[in-house]
């Protein structure tokens, strides 16, 4: 998978913290989901705005939660 840089950062910063494992997992599995099926029920993805994708201008960018 190919992150943003601060998005990169933010995830290894929260894998140093031991009393953030679980959330660290809670994104791994969301991030998982969201390669494999980008339609996943549980991730309750939607459009979002302001960003446009850079390798496909048509297809948007979507975001999705690890936690709700």
């Amino acid at each position: 998978m190919v992150f943003a840089v601060p998005a990169d950062a933010e995830l290894k910063h929260l894998e140093g913290i031991p009393s953030e494992a679980g959330l660290v997992k809670q994104i791994k599995k969301a991030l998982g989901h969201l390669q494999k099926n980008p339609r996943y029920p549980a991730l309750q993805t939607h459009k979002f705005s302001g960003y446009e994708n850079p390798h496909d201008p048509k297809q948007g960018v979507f975001e999705a939660y690890a936690q709700q």
